[in-house]
């Protein structure tokens, strides 16, 4: 059995930091840190509270916390990075943090190859063990730890009762929309899946809610910003004080303050106008002279979503376009197989799931639609049975 506290914690008194007063925000953190041995200061009186931690320093860390367990094989053995020596100071921790699934998915695969067919990914043979790591990656790290490590995975009922406005929420960077722009200002070349956005979005929600992780400031969350030392021993600190038993995670009473917090505001289409079908395809409609009937389109075209956090090839990648011009960054409300909940606007998965069809009109037993690679074409106005 793991628990947390089975770090062996330092028996001698805490060394006093010159630059890590009594009344420094991250003060009782620093000391938690080094009193459980998770790390050191950087010199006999300094702790350089603001300095960053590089990728191998953190999985070091987290090797620590975990009571630095014997691990089988080497780097050479279990990992496919040929950029860390086996005798490297951290290489068990990178073999452990690989056997447990804890590292994103953007450090084991490339980021410049994505077969979108075949869903296959080139590995990684770069750890870059002198990176340093984002805030959005230990937030991953931390609660991919407590899914396998400590054997807590969180349901999705869970989820849902930390009861996080998506919409509203005063971090503007934490919305659902900021998440996508947090992959592209910290890994510009990687093409992200729809899954990887996710775990991404998800991971910050559980960090926030649970107080693992705040705000940099009132209205930024900064998932892309370096990580600094006084983040990571608050981090860690917080973490250890919600998962240090077996029993099941409990949200906070008191929520970290969500200052300024708006009044809800109901959701527009990307020209500012009330959801309803008459608006959308006056949106849809209003493509046609930028795809006119019998433009070629085929699986050559591809287009992406950043809303969505996806893309595709031609019909795929044509439905993207309709859905982003009419939804704007509104997210994805679900997915479904049911012809009675199909609205207006819907992408439609036809043809035994192998064309996608934007819905223009529902009929009672067919949909009128427009599509691309329609006989690799844009086509408007067909009527199918769904």
């Amino acid at each position: 059995m793991l628990c947390l506290g089975l770090v062996v914690p330092a028996s001698a008194a805490h060394t006093t930091f010159e630059d890590v007063s009594p009344t420094h925000w991250a003060y009782d953190a620093v000391e938690f840190v080094v009193d459980q041995g998770l790390f050191n200061g950087t010199g006999a009186t300094t702790f350089s509270p603001d300095a960053t931690m590089t990728r191998a320093m953190l999985i070091q860390v987290l090797y620590h916390y975990a009571g630095s367990p014997a691990v089988s094989g080497t780097v050479r053995t279990e990992t496919t990075f040929t950029d860390v020596p086996d005798n490297a100071y951290y290489a068990n921790a990178l073999v452990w943090a690989c056997q447990n699934k804890l590292l994103p998915n953007w450090f084991l695969y490339d980021t410049s190859y994505y077969n979108v067919d075949s869903k296959e990914q080139h590995v990684l043979h770069q750890f870059q063990p002198e990176k340093v790591m984002v805030r959005l990656d230990f937030a991953i790290m931390l609660n991919r730890f407590m899914s396998t490590v400590l054997n807590q995975p969180l349901s999705w009922d869970f989820y849902d009762s930390l009861e996080f406005d998506a919409y509203n929420c005063p971090l503007v960077d934490m919305r659902e929309s900021g998440i996508n722009t947090a992959f592209i200002t910290a890994y510009p070349e990687y093409n992200r899946s729809a899954d990887d956005t996710i775990v991404a979005y998800y991971a910050l929600v559980w960090a926030y809610k649970m107080g693992i992780m705040s705000g940099t400031s009132a209205t930024t969350m900064s998932p892309t910003s370096d990580i600094t030392r006084a983040q990571v021993a608050v981090m860690l600190k917080s973490f250890s004080e919600n998962y240090d038993t077996e029993q099941s995670p409990q949200v906070p009473e008191t929520q970290p303050e969500e200052p300024n917090n708006p009044e809800p505001v109901s959701p527009t289409l990307a020209n500012g106008k009330e959801i309803n079908d008459d608006n959308i395809r006056e949106i849809i409609y209003g493509l046609q002279g930028s795809y006119p009937e019998g433009m070629r389109w085929t699986n050559d075209n591809y287009c992406s979503s950043d809303a969505l956090y996806r893309g595709g090839y031609g019909c795929e990648g044509f439905g993207l376009i309709c859905s982003d011009a009419v939804f704007g960054d509104l997210p994805l409300s679900g997915e479904h197989s049911d012809f009675d909940e199909i609205r207006v606007g819907d992408l439609v998965r036809i043809n035994h799931d192998t064309h996608t069809v934007v819905v223009l009109e529902k009929h009672e037993d067919s949909i009128v639609v427009v599509e691309g690679n329609f006989n690799s074409s844009i086509h408007w106005g067909r009527e199918t049975t769904y």
